[in-house]
């Protein structure tokens, strides 16, 4: 027995062991190649962002955080309460470019009305044929909508419906966190305004909620005495008799991950059921759900992960299943040189329940597209990007998506007669692949208009792109973004040096690394490098540009007249490992010289290189590792699955360098511009094993002070140091549900000190907003939620001030970038007087803070004589009002429900306020 218990032991410890490897071998690219193009590596994505938010206590993302967190941020302060200043915060586009889009559909009772959703950035509607976009969505809703359909019957025009959640690709969160779904939306006002049906909500048990995660929806348009809805969600088909009041699963299971439906024009119904479970296949149904027969054709591969439908609108007979990551069907190479099993199959109805010899199937797998170059031709994937399309009246013109869009006037019998119509440049090649004009890669949504089925729109991770003539020889697209701010960046870089320049780059999730130099909102920005865009700098010198992409690739790069890259030089050092959305920093007094974490097979390591610019300039884009010897090594360190995640250096004193890692260590290198100085663990008491830095914020003029934020879901998040690192306080406040970090409060993801005339305030970038506070007071710190009504509760990804002019940018994964000048304490407030004790027009303190029970108030000067102590909530009501007769008031606020309030004291010198918290 002993013998047995010991080889059990040795087995679990061998296979966790294992498992570990396995896992970080599946997320992390050791091989430090290019890869592929654009969000070529969604598993390690994915790792990467669940990394970032997973509670460590748990080691998963909280069930059904996003909708908690967005009730959370009902309760917290903001700057719209008694705003002395008009709007403060800039949308600043990008105008031009959108993000990315699984949601579209054209008003059928008037083709200038389109409606889109955006994966992150919610709901939109133009009324002008795409010439501008108005968010429709309100900021405390769902933002990542994932498809969208009108209600087609006479008198029901006005009625919509959207699905929410992404099931499989989402760019920044694995399922539950923040872009999961929350059920299903409608409108009956024609799109103009959206409320949850709650018949959908209130299923959301978290991670696996079916309704969290939505394919497709649509109406019955044959029946007319009820409301008869479908949705394909990520646990099968649902229907609603009663216009989504109650809601029934008609096929599928919970562990079912894709679902698709379809309608013909006579109201038979097609459902597919993809991955390896119980009832997967096609199913039919020709009494509006009742009941299903599964017609899979005999031939059809045995395996497989997503399913997508295409009914042929002249011939209700007739459907076509096209299927991702099959055994069998016909191969293609990717772009990247990825080589994958895909299928395509028609089928056509004969008679009875369609199963059998009722129907009859053709497998046209071989007639998938390749490119002229042999790669990339169809590709999905795995899914993730996948579209079939008929012409509304030409059985023999169809439109396949993956990567790429394709066009056939045979129905893909053959290859003879496709072309490439959008995604990629055809021909194109690694590493400076060119993008299709006016289009780009990874589709969704393919749309005939009504009216001219030769016109057509595209919907893809560039947003919306239209076609007068999808026929043409050569197909023109027309970018149609103007406005559809859905773009979703991970990082943001301005020009530090320089006073009152206007250049924002950024790198976004599938749009590269784009440009502006006008802070006008309608100005266009350019894409100066392709891929995902990663961490970015813009030099002192004014004509450099550093930027990075996914997993591997650093480069200097120039620009012309026209903001178009001219030259390049690839900087990132051979044999080295990165993560997804790599870290690394230049030197504030010196940005030639580059920091940048890797790790390897001996650990984890910081590499400095001490001039760039010295790797010289090429008008071709280098698609290997610089291989010079102008890197060496900093820091090390070697450690079991931990790696640096985060990287800051100080501008006064100079060459102090602090690094945070996955495991919520952090270390300091003094005099880290030459040599190899001894790293100092730093690291605050408080924090976590498992917990991941996301950002060290250091002081701008004195390097002692830092703010460390901590991007996990379940811990505290905000530490402050004031000693180098010798002693830390929390300073989470009330952006934690509780004080010891648990509960419901956002994922923070960076900070910035911003210099007011009082001293320096704080802004945070957090899951539900910007937040900022003048003053930073320990674990009473009040954080206060800014621009309400623009920035509202999108994901805030980064913060970057330029001190010189008090110019802040923040970059949002989902509504694009927003810019500020930033240097009055009531602007961080929103209140009307300074909060600052020193600007106080009436001197007084309150205690405790937070409080339960009671509140003293103090007041000196004598003031007390003619003072008026009011409360207010976040809403601006008073609540409570009492005079003071003393220096010293207490108040009883234990009915106050928990949450944060604004004490104002009023005299007959002036008014003073002060927020509280209440626990």
């Amino acid at each position: 027995t002993f013998t047995l218990i010991v080889v059990l032991i040795i087995g679990i410890f061998c296979f966790k062991t294992l498992y570990k490897l396995n896992k970080l071998n599946s997320s992390i690219n050791i091989d430090n190649s290019d890869g592929g193009p654009m969000s070529f590596n969604i598993s390690a994505r994915e790792e990467w962002e669940f990394n970032r938010l997973k509670d460590p206590h748990t080691g998963d993302i909280p069930a059904d955080i996003r909708r908690k967190e967005l009730d959370f941020a009902k309760t917290l302060p903001h700057t719209n309460i008694f705003r002395k200043s008009g709007e403060l915060w800039e949308p600043i586009g990008p105008y031009n470019v959108g993000g990315r889009t699984r949601a579209f559909a054209i008003d059928i009772t008037n083709e200038d009305i389109l409606i889109a959703g955006g994966n992150s950035g919610g709901i939109w509607r133009s009324d002008n044929a795409g010439k501008t976009w108005t968010k429709t969505t309100k900021n405390n809703q769902p933002v990542a909508i994932s498809s969208i359909t009108q209600d087609p019957r006479n008198g029901k025009t006005n009625i919509w419906y959207a699905t929410t959640g992404e099931v499989y690709g989402s760019s920044a969160s694995k399922a539950g966190a923040s872009f999961d779904g929350n059920g299903f939306l409608k409108s009956t006002d024609g799109g103009n305004t959206w409320f949850s049906l709650l018949s959908t909500v209130d299923n959301n048990v978290g991670r696996e909620a079916d309704f969290d995660g939505g394919w497709n929806i649509l109406v019955n348009h044959t029946i007319t005495d009820k409301d008869v809805v479908f949705a394909a969600v990520r646990g099968g088909i649902y229907r609603s008799l009663n216009g989504g009041d109650t809601w029934q699963k008609i096929l599928g299971l919970t562990e079912i991950k894709y679902s698709d439906i379809a309608i013909t024009t006579d109201g038979t119904l097609y459902a597919a059921i993809g991955g390896n479970k119980l009832r997967k296949g096609i199913w039919r149904s020709d009494d509006n759900g009742d009941n299903w027969t599964n017609i899979t054709a005999a031939n059809f591969p045995s395996s497989y992960n997503r399913l997508t439908l295409a009914t042929v609108p002249s011939e209700n007979n007739q459907i076509y299943v096209l299927a991702s990551n099959t055994n069998s069907g016909d191969t293609i190479l990717s772009l990247f040189g990825v080589k994958s099993w895909n299928a395509l199959f028609k089928y056509t109805y004969i008679s009875g329940d369609g199963s059998g010899a009722g129907g009859s199937w053709e497998d046209r797998s071989t007639g998938l597209p390749t490119a002229v170059n042999g790669k990339d031709g169809f590709n999905s994937q795995g899914g993730y990007c996948q579209l079939i399309k008929v012409h509304p009246t030409d059985t023999n013109i169809m439109v396949v998506g993956g990567t790429s869009l394709f066009y056939t006037t045979d129905a893909f019998r053959s290859r003879n007669n496709t072309k490439q119509i959008g995604g990629y440049v055809i021909g194109t090649i690694l590493p400076d692949f060119k993008i299709y004009k006016n289009h780009h890669p990874d589709q969704h949504v393919f749309v005939f208009f009504p009216s001219n089925p030769n016109k057509a729109i595209s919907a893809h991770d560039g947003g919306i792109s239209v076609t007068q003539n999808v026929k043409a020889d050569k197909v023109e697209w027309e970018f149609i973004n103007n406005g559809y701010t859905t773009t979703q960046f991970y990082t943001v870089a301005i020009n530090q040096s320089k006073a009152g320049d206007n250049t924002i780059i950024g790198g976004l999730q599938d749009n590269g690394t784009l440009f502006t130099n006008k802070y006008d909102r309608k100005n266009p920005w350019n894409m100066i490098f392709s891929y995902d865009g990663g961490y970015c700098h813009v030099a002192d010198n004014g004509k450099d540009y550093y930027v990075s992409k996914q997993i591997s690739g650093i480069y200097r790069i120039q620009l012309d007249g026209e903001n178009k890259r001219v030259a390049s030089a690839r900087i990132d050092p051979i044999n080295q490992g990165l993560i997804f959305i790599n870290p690394w920093c230049v030197n504030p007094n010196n940005d030639k010289q580059m920091y940048l974490p890797v790790f390897g097979a001996n650990g984890v390591m910081i590499l400095r290189n001490n001039d760039v610019t010295q790797q010289p300039l090429d008008t071709v884009l280098n698609s290997t590792p610089n291989s010079n010897s102008n890197w060496d090594s900093v820091a090390f360190f070697q450690r079991n699955w931990e790696y640096i995640s985060a990287i800051s250096m100080s501008i006064k004193p100079a060459n102090t360098l602090f690094y945070g890692t996955t495991k919520g260590h952090l270390f300091k290198v003094e005099n880290a511009n030459a040599g190899q100085p001894p790293a100092i663990d730093i690291t605050p008491p408080t924090s976590l094993d498992e917990s991941n830095i996301g950002n060290i914020c250091v002081h701008p003029e004195d390097a002692d002070k830092l703010v460390v934020v901590v991007t996990n879901y379940g811990v505290k998040s905000l530490f402050y140091t004031d000693d180098g690192g010798l002693s830390w306080t929390d300073i989470s406040g009330n952006l934690e549900e509780n004080i010891d970090g648990t509960g419901n409060g956002p994922s923070c993801r960076w900070a910035a000190f911003v210099k007011t005339e009082s001293g320096y305030g704080v802004l945070v970038a957090t899951s539900i907003g910007l937040f900022g506070t003048p003053i930073l007071d320990g674990t009473n710190t009040v954080w206060i939620q800014q621009d309400p009504d623009g920035i509202g509760n999108a994901v805030c990804e980064m913060i970057k001030v330029r001190q010189s002019d008090n110019k802040v940018v923040v970059a949002t994964h989902g509504s694009g970038v927003y810019i500020a000048n930033l240097s009055r304490s009531y602007q961080l407030t929103g209140l009307n007087e300074e909060v600052s004790t020193t600007k106080q027009v009436v001197d007084f303190n309150l205690y405790p803070n937070p409080a339960q029970g009671e509140l003293n108030i103090s007041i000196s000067d004598n003031a007390f004589k003619t003072a008026t102590i009011s409360i207010y909530n976040i809403n601006g009501q008073k609540l409570i009002e009492e005079k003071s007769t003393n220096s010293k008031t207490k108040l009883l606020v234990g009915m106050l429900a928990q949450g944060t309030y604004l004490l104002r004291v009023s005299t007959a010198k002036g008014n003073s306020s002060k927020i509280f918290i209440k626990r």
